[in-house]
């Protein structure tokens, strides 16, 4: 299910954006679910409860705070969440630059700009979302996107999946995990955790705080190297 989130201060404007959204994948029969916000506080609240959006389509003029400012937590809480930027000030293109805003799309050109975007975009998130990890056994077929994985622990024999949805276990080692997994964005903090990059929101001594507000500690021998990698991963310059 692709996740929309839509917030603007206008009911009108956001009731124009929905129409859109609504036509376009009920027209492609792609699962969906809209969220809609003439608030961005209740927005940010969300965010900070830990809900999840694949593509936020934003106003840039709001009161209290202003789409840029919006973007910024955006990819500060939802790194891998696609920013479109709707609206009449198309001015702010080139201040949105390195804040990765995926699309800006004139509010007199919805119509005709805004299906384009959202077929470009489901394309990158279904591709996105063939990352995945096949858990079999005799009993039990089980596909997990890379995306949804928030961590992997060792208990006993079994290697735990704690994600989105909830938790799966597979009768495997955490090294043989690991290196099933081949993706740069899982990071080994301990001698019995795997933790994927994208769902660190911060660092702090010893500690990972994950998106779902999850503390886990990263062992002495592995911490300058999971300090390194999550820079790459957040393309920070230091």
């Amino acid at each position: 299910m692709i996740k929309i989130a839509i917030v603007d201060d206008m009911r009108a404007n956001i009731d124009n954006i929905a129409l859109e959204v609504n036509k376009f994948f009920r027209n492609k029969s792609i699962p969906f679910r809209v969220s809609c916000y003439e608030n961005p506080k209740n927005f940010i609240y969300d965010m900070e409860e830990h809900q999840y959006f694949d593509i936020c389509f934003l106003d840039i003029e709001m009161p209290n705070i202003n789409g840029m400012e919006l973007a910024k937590v955006i990819n500060r809480t939802m790194k891998e969440s696609y920013v479109v930027f709707i609206t009449s000030h198309m001015e702010y293109a080139i201040d949105g630059y390195e804040l990765n805003i995926s699309r800006y799309i004139p509010k007199s050109l919805i119509n005709k700009k805004l299906p384009i975007a959202l077929k470009d975009l489901t394309a990158e998130i279904c591709n996105r979302e063939k990352e995945s990890y096949i858990i079999k056994t005799n009993s039990r077929f089980e596909k997990i996107f890379y995306k949804d994985i928030y961590y992997i622990f060792k208990e006993g024999k079994n290697s735990i999946f704690v994600t989105a949805s909830g938790e799966s276990r597979e009768r495997k080692s955490i090294s043989d995990v690991y290196n099933d997994l081949n993706s740069e964005e899982f990071l080994i903090i301990d001698r019995g955790f795997i933790v994927n990059a994208p769902h660190i929101m911060k660092i702090h001594n010893n500690l990972v705080i994950l998106r779902n507000g999850i503390n886990l500690s990263v062992s002495r021998s592995h911490m300058n190297e999971v300090k390194k990698k999550i820079i790459q991963f957040w393309r920070v310059n230091v």
